[in-house]
């Protein structure tokens, strides 16, 4: 829904828009099968102050012919298009509370840090793990959590908005003092075969703090 309406904004310069943006109708590209829970809502204590993280529980599965690189991105994005990446640094202290939730079902549950790597080919090397959200804002009635790094399938599409005239990239001094080329005028994008899985928060503002979400839809599409 969020991506339909991005694409629509970039693409009507008049350029040459490419024919596909949608998935190949079958997978033209490895691919890592996930089992997934559908978003849990848990209040932590840290460091003397009360934290709510969404998270979610799955199961990645790889189920091409090799081993491959398993890297995945979780975002979700409210009804204001905000953007909430998984928390990079969890608090081991929400780590432990989940994993305890979940002992019986997903007993060999993996700090989402240690659940990067190469995975094997097989459910003998299924890896089971957590994304985390720490003080996500889903004040509104529908969100979507999109999934990206499950498939190898690209896309490369021409830029309408790029200026020839313009530098592609600048240089940024991080406050490490190192410096850093950032894209600020790219030729092209990449899209890449992602999840979106979409929910929807039944209630009033009021009530939004304990409603549990309702899948209205997943599919997949190019992000």
């Amino acid at each position: 829904m969020v991506i339909v309406a991005i694409l629509a904004l970039l693409f009507t310069s008049g350029q040459e828009v490419p024919v596909r943006h949608e998935p190949a109708p079958t997978p033209i590209a490895w691919e890592i099968e996930l089992d997934f829970q559908d978003p849990h809502r848990i209040d932590v204590m840290c460091n003397g102050r009360q934290h709510t993280f969404w998270y979610v529980v799955y199961t990645a599965r790889n189920t091409s012919d090799k081993t491959q690189q398993f890297q995945p991105t979780f975002q979700i994005v409210n009804e204001d298009l905000e953007v909430f990446n998984t928390d990079t640094s969890v608090p081991p202290v929400a780590f432990q509370a989940i994993r305890e939730l979940h002992r019986d079902s997903h007993p060999e549950l993996r700090h989402p840090t240690k659940a990067i790597g190469p995975i094997r080919r097989g459910d003998d090397y299924a890896v089971e793990s957590v994304a985390i959200w720490r003080d996500a804002n889903l004040s509104g009635n529908n969100f979507s959590i999109f999934v990206s790094g499950l498939s190898g399938e690209t896309e490369i599409v021409a830029n309408p908005a790029f200026d020839p005239r313009k530098p592609e990239s600048v240089s940024v001094v991080q406050p490490s003092g190192m410096s850093r080329e950032v894209s600020v005028n790219p030729r092209h994008f990449v899209l890449r075969k992602t999840l979106e899985i979409d929910y929807q928060l039944p209630g009033s503002n009021d009530t939004l703090h304990h409603a549990e979400p309702i899948r209205t839809g997943a599919r997949w599409i190019m992000r």
